[in-house]
């Protein structure tokens, strides 16, 4: 799995799903000597939200389903599943096996209707109100929703990662060379999942006076 690594490491500070299933020598062989012996689950641990060795054939299903409800879940990202030689080979009962349906949530995280209100009339009072979209964007979807908002508030749009596309080029609203001077004399900034990394000095050249709104569904983001 180390050619795997540069791509993992970018999926997970992109905030994108990946599922990596690697394969690995049997178990039985384990502290053998086996080729390519190594510690594949805990090499990638610090990259992933979640890393597992299968030790049961008859729970491929249930891996398979909690990897990609890990990878699908909260904050997007990449996850691990190391399967053995033999747990592979080795053949069970299909009536043995679990075959998980509905594994993965279907429902919408919501806001604090309050803080919800709160930021509403910060936006319909700003004088220079401007929307920084990223990643989070196109991950939920929301690409309608985004583009009715900034039509209702008469915003500019400046988007990054995956969320470039969500509005189109020739819309009236949306901008992109101008982004810093605009980060500099806006007076609400909402932030719509993206963090507040490199790609925007780290707030750095927002207006001092601004006031500012994130959303995001990491709530560890919320006033980085």
């Amino acid at each position: 799995v180390t050619d795997v690594v540069t791509a993992v490491a970018n999926a997970y500070q992109n905030r994108s799903p990946m599922l990596v299933i690697g394969g690995r020598s049997p178990l039985s062989d384990f502290e053998k000597g086996a080729l390519q012996e190594m510690d594949q689950v805990e090499f990638l641990r610090p990259l992933t939200k979640w890393a597992r060795c299968l030790y049961d054939t008859a729970r491929i299903p249930e891996y398979m389903a909690m990897a990609f409800r890990h990878a699908l879940s909260g904050r997007y990202g990449p996850v691990f599943l190391e399967m053995p030689a033999d747990m592979l080979f080795r053949r069970v009962e299909e009536n043995d096996v679990t075959f998980p349906s509905s594994y993965r949530p279907q429902g919408r995280v919501q806001a604090d209707p309050n803080v919800i209100r709160q930021a509403a009339q910060l936006l319909a009072s700003a004088q220079q109100p401007l929307v920084m979209a990223g990643s989070l964007v196109y991950w939920s979807a929301a690409h309608d929703g985004l583009r009715q908002l900034i039509e209702r508030l008469q915003a500019p749009v400046y988007l990054n990662a995956m969320a470039r596309g969500s509005v189109p080029q020739d819309h009236p609203l949306f901008f992109s060379r101008t982004r810093r001077g605009a980060l500099a004399r806006a007076d609400v900034i909402l932030i719509i999942g993206t963090p507040l990394d490199f790609r925007l000095a780290y707030g750095k050249r927002f207006n001092p006076q601004a006031r500012i709104i994130q959303v995001d569904v990491d709530p560890t983001e919320l006033g980085r």
